[in-house]
């Protein structure tokens, strides 16, 4: 079922993508500033790149999901604490664009929060390739978070 204009709510369920880089962190603080006033729900996300991790880093790949879903409850329990948010956290291996997208259809995701570059960003790009593609081809808005210029 489609939603007119006036029943669309940009906060009804936010996507919260985190490659753990500086500017992640930074979106991060706008997200607990979002919860704070009333988000209700959330899901937190790290797509593991399966480009940067087969075949070579495929025998650490256990430890990185150990480490990560560490750093997501951390991130989870931070929010839970300034809110009342019911909050997911989803932890996939693949290209992080394709799973993304696939998550935004899923979950009927109505807002995406995420920084706009992260870890493997170009100095000179204003915007990351997955925030850019994210941008370019998903269904719900994007909120993108600027990264802090040194």
């Amino acid at each position: 079922m489609d939603k007119s204009p006036k029943d669309c709510d940009l906060t009804e369920h936010i996507l919260f993508p985190t490659d753990f880089s500086k500017n992640a962190e930074t979106a991060f603080g706008t997200l607990k500033e979002m919860v704070a006033t009333g988000i209700k729900k959330i899901t937190l996300v790290h797509i593991q790149d399966e480009s940067r991790i087969m075949p070579y880093l495929k025998d650490k790949l256990h430890n990185f999901n150990q480490m990560d879903t560490e750093r997501l409850g951390s991130m989870k329990k931070s929010l839970m604490e300034v809110g009342d948010a019911e909050v997911e956290i989803i932890l996939r291996l693949g290209s992080p664009t394709t799973e993304l997208l696939r998550i935004i259809e899923e979950k009927s995701i109505s807002l995406v929060v995420m920084g706009s570059q992260g870890r493997g960003y170009i100095r000179e790009l204003n915007l990351g390739s997955v925030a850019q593609n994210l941008s370019r081809h998903s269904k719900s808005s994007i909120l993108l978070i600027p990264a802090v210029r040194e």
